[in-house]
């Protein structure tokens, strides 16, 4: 079976390196793994910001599913299926990796999946991914190889110390911290409204609260950076940053802040910071905080690998 890419590399599927794989037990609700295999069947390829060129038919076009779907295929291809259970789904999914490569091989994609709030996810863990099980480097450290690139969940996951001046600490004491709705990019806030600016560094009584309407939906306000780490990007990250821990891929991921950040979104005692969130809420924010709290994700399969093969 042979693998493509754009650039006249080919790529042959019994030279994959399997031994980069680990074969971990099950868990309770490990979900199919040939109809996963069926999901990366198509290319998943977008040139657009926002989803706006992705195949409408099969492609998520929330790239907050995106990074789902990438974490529980990766994790899928760790545990204790036979080689040709995992064939299938590892010969997709490789490809989809070249496929999103190439938009990068092209010359284009720059700032396709910068952060913008739950899009910008996704991507580099696939490309990644695919590097690692090619032994092609060209697409492992895409920091290196491609500094102009822009990763959301990059952007949006920092240390304090890496912070821009004035902002390096977090209110709750971490060493890592989310870095609001736009990230920081080369060193700067990438956003210009206060609402879409960096905000941990501040305690909740400096938060801005923004009022804004969604497509026709009722006006709302709240802290909307909060809002969206708590509610959409920290939950959807946890399954990536477990696969990359387990395959120990952190060097090739080259963003170690990431796979940090969900450490601390899984193992932070919530309770006490959500109290302090809520005293400081503007009294039109109806979020509900504890409906969304730290220490879970949004899919039961990425909750229980967690729970079984973080301490790996």
């Amino acid at each position: 079976m042979i693998l493509f890419c754009p650039d006249s590399s080919l790529y042959f599927a019994r030279n994959l390196q399997w031994e980069r794989l680990k074969n971990l037990e099950k868990t309770a609700t490990t979900p199919d793994i040939n109809e996963w295999a069926g999901f990366f069947r198509q290319p998943w390829a977008g040139v657009q910001r926002l989803g706006a060129s992705g195949a409408h038919d099969y492609q998520p076009q929330y790239s907050v599913e995106t990074v789902r779907a990438e974490a529980i295929a990766s994790l899928l291809l760790n545990l204790d299926f036979s080689k040709e259970e995992k064939t299938p789904l590892l010969v997709n999914f490789v490809q989809y990796g070249i496929d999103c490569y190439s938009l990068i091989r092209n010359g284009g994609c720059t700032d396709t999946w910068k952060a913008v709030g739950g899009h910008g996810n996704g991507v580099k863990w696939g490309i990644t991914f695919a590097g690692i099980l090619l032994g092609e480097q060209k697409m492992t450290h895409l920091n290196s190889n491609y500094p102009e690139l822009q990763f959301g969940q990059d952007m949006q996951t920092a240390f304090v110390k890496d912070m821009p001046e004035g902002m390096q600490q977090c209110w709750n004491g971490s060493e890592v911290t989310y870095t609001g709705m736009y990230g920081v990019w080369q060193g700067k806030p990438a956003g210009k409204e206060p609402q879409h600016l960096p905000y941990e560094h501040q305690h909740p009584k400096d938060w801005v609260a923004a009022t804004y309407t969604y497509w026709g939906t009722k006006t709302r306000t709240r802290f909307s950076g909060e809002n969206y780490r708590r509610g959409q990007n920290s939950p959807a990250w946890v399954g990536a940053a477990l696969a990359i821990r387990i395959m120990q891929a952190e060097e090739e991921y080259e963003h170690p802040a990431f796979v940090a950040y969900v450490d601390r979104w899984m193992t932070i005692d919530d309770v006490p910071l959500r109290a302090e969130i809520k005293a400081h809420m503007h009294p039109d924010d109806t979020t509900d905080l504890d409906n969304i709290p730290a220490g879970r994700a949004w899919d039961p399969f990425v909750e229980e690998m967690w729970e079984a093969h973080r301490g790996l």
